[in-house]
C-alpha cells in the first residue's frame, strides 16, 4: 500500500493492475513546484516497491535534476528491477 503521508502528490491504485502518481497542483495547470519535486524523490523511499520504482521512473524520463543524486542513492536496493538501476546509474 501507498504511504498517504505525501502533501503534493496523490498515490492512488485505479485497480489491479494500475498504480497513478497525481499532481496535487489545485490552482496552477501544467506547473511543477519544488514541493513537488522532493515528494517524488521522497517517494523513492516509499514502503510500497511499486510507488518507489515509479518515482525513478519519473526522476528519469522528465527529467527531475534536482532528485538526481537520491535516483542515483538508490543503487544496490534490495527488490530493485535491473532497469531502475539502469536509471538510478544515469543520474549519477
Amino acid at each position: 500500500m501507498a504511504d498517504s503521508s505525501y502533501t503534493d502528490i496523490v498515490v492512488t491504485t485505479p485497480n489491479e493492475y494500475v498504480l497513478q502518481i497525481t499532481m496535487n497542483r489545485l490552482k496552477q495547470l501544467n506547473a511543477l513546484s519544488s514541493n513537488h519535486l522532493a515528494e517524488i524523490a521522497r517517494a523513492l523511499e516509499d514502503a510500497d516497491p511499486v510507488v518507489a520504482a515509479e518515482a525513478a521512473r519519473a526522476i528519469h524520463e522528465v527529467p527531475i535534476p534536482t532528485a538526481a543524486p537520491a535516483l542515483a542513492g538508490w543503487l544496490g536496493v534490495g527488490g530493485a528491477k535491473a532497469y531502475d538501476h539502469r536509471r538510478a546509474m544515469a543520474a549519477a
